[in-house]
């Protein structure tokens, strides 16, 4: 299941983008702010977070499956 969710990274960024660029504008991030992403999947939402909040700031990610988490990881890497 992980590859296939990986595999479909890129189609998911480009359908979703534009909605999360709204929710991250939303939230008002700025550099240095800290970050709770619940749910993280393979972590695009968090990797747009991370830009926006810099080295200053810190994004933790979180979710049930460990395997998603470990291709969050690597995008991080």
């Amino acid at each position: 299941m992980v590859e296939s969710w990986q595999q479909e990274t890129r189609q998911r960024q480009l359908l979703m983008e534009e909605a999360t660029q709204h929710m991250l504008e939303a939230a008002a991030l700025k550099p240095g702010d800290c970050v709770l992403d619940i749910a993280a999947g393979t972590g695009n939402q968090s990797l747009l977070a991370a830009r926006i909040v810099g080295p200053q700031g810190t994004v933790l990610t979180t979710d049930i499956s460990e395997a998603m988490l470990k291709v969050a990881e690597m995008a991080a890497q």
